[in-house]
């Protein structure tokens, strides 16, 4: 029998806002850090003004979508601290090496995109770039150890015994069967969302810069935009193989949660949550996302044609892909979330065991209090205002246009 959602209604659509947010821009933040290294060394090797230039436009990008994205992480940890108290010592008893290494991989991080920014120019190329390559291993180091809690959540592979608590951390950190495809999903993910968002930047800038006159520089732009649509076009597709290894996943380690995501869709009997419409929702935009993609790839890599950013057409075509690419990541995170309610894993035999893992049953009676989802709301209209902000600016390529001074 499917469960309700009940008090726990308002609670979700507050972590909802928050975790939706910061995961949309951390997928901006991971896709960032991979280019600008390798971009600024090209513009070095080829003494080429322009993706200099670009690069350091993406640094700024970078900043601030990384500090964006911590904001709304610290909004996330609140709510989790507020309405679930019981799940912090649970978490950190199974999770800790995990957890553990990902505040250092985050402490790396954020040393790396300072010194990457603040040497900017200082140091000798060569250097500058070595610093940009701990930069960018680290878009795959910190998303290596958040998703181990999540794929544990799915299966709490490693798990030696529960009372006194103990894991065995090999197992946990490299056995689990729904972690590896959960994994270079979120990677994949990053890289189609990243490229399709530039691509939209390119795009828009080579439309409507009317201060660019000079021929070259719009050549460039073209064949950015065409790089973006090329690596972000493959990585949808092998995204696709990714999706589907982690569902076929879930369905061999936890049919709770697979029938959940399925739902009635193909005549499953949800015992949760029935996330069928998401599902059936996030079929229609990734085949959206696969038609245009087709059109793209098919004329850059089959028939080697050239695509004229100046066909107004096109350019429609290209700036939809970068909100689907959203709206999936959106859909995707909420259904793989829900999915498992109200159990924190996704094995709801192991209540009995441990009580805590039924969050109906551990939240915090201040859930009921209305007052605090006003002052919460209050709180967060303008983080929701200084966000779009943020996006119109970068959007429209009108950030980073100034010249830096050291």
């Amino acid at each position: 029998m499917a469960v309700e959602i009940g008090d726990a209604g308002p609670v979700l659509l507050l972590f909802a806002y928050a975790f939706v947010f910061h995961i949309i821009l951390v997928n901006f933040d991971l896709g960032l850090a991979m280019i600008i290294p390798f971009l600024k060394r090209h513009g070095e090797k080829t003494n080429n003004q322009f993706y200099l230039q670009w690069s350091r436009k993406y640094m700024r990008y970078l900043a601030i979508v990384y500090a964006s994205a911590g904001v709304f992480a610290t909004a996330f940890t609140v709510f989790l601290l507020t309405f679930y108290p019981p799940l912090i010592p649970l978490i950190s008893d199974f999770l800790f090496v995990p957890y553990a290494l990902a505040m250092v991989f985050l402490g790396v991080r954020l040393f790396s995109i300072s010194a990457y920014w603040y040497t900017w120019n200082r140091l000798t190329p060569e250097k500058h770039y070595y610093l940009g390559l701990m930069l960018a291993s680290t878009s795959f180091l910190v998303p290596f150890t958040l998703r181990l809690p999540m794929a544990f959540f799915n299966t709490p592979t490693g798990v030696i015994s529960i009372n006194p608590p103990r894991t065995d951390p090999f197992q946990l950190m490299f056995l689990n069967p729904t972690f590896w495809p959960f994994y270079l999903k979120s990677i994949l993910g990053s890289i189609v969302l990243t490229c399709f968002i530039l691509a939209l930047v390119h795009t828009y800038h080579h439309h409507h810069d009317k201060n660019d006159d000079i021929d070259a520089d719009k050549e460039l732009e073209s064949r950015m935009v065409k790089f973006y649509l090329k690596i972000g076009g493959v990585a949808l597709l092998l995204l696709l193989l990714m999706g589907t290894w982690y569902l076929l996943s879930l369905a061999m380690t936890s049919s709770f949660k697979f029938n959940n995501i399925i739902g009635r869709f193909l005549g499953k009997t949800p015992r949760g949550l029935d996330m069928s419409p998401l599902f059936v929702l996030k079929m229609v935009v990734v085949t959206i996302q696969v038609v245009l993609v087709a059109f793209f790839l098919q004329k850059l890599l089959l028939k080697n044609e050239e695509i004229t950013i100046k066909d107004e057409k096109i350019r429609r075509l290209i700036y939809l892909l970068a909100p689907l690419a959203v709206f999936g990541i959106i859909i995707g995170e909420i259904m793989n979330g829900l999915a498992q309610f109200p159990y924190l894993i996704a094995q709801p035999e192991l209540v009995d065991q441990l009580p805590a893992l039924d969050t109906n049953t551990i939240l915090n009676p201040v859930a009921a209090v209305f007052d605090l989802y006003v002052i919460s709301i209050f709180a967060l209209g303008p983080l929701l205002l200084a966000f779009l902000v943020l996006m119109y600016y970068l959007l429209s390529g009108k950030l980073g246009n100034q010249t830096a001074s050291y």
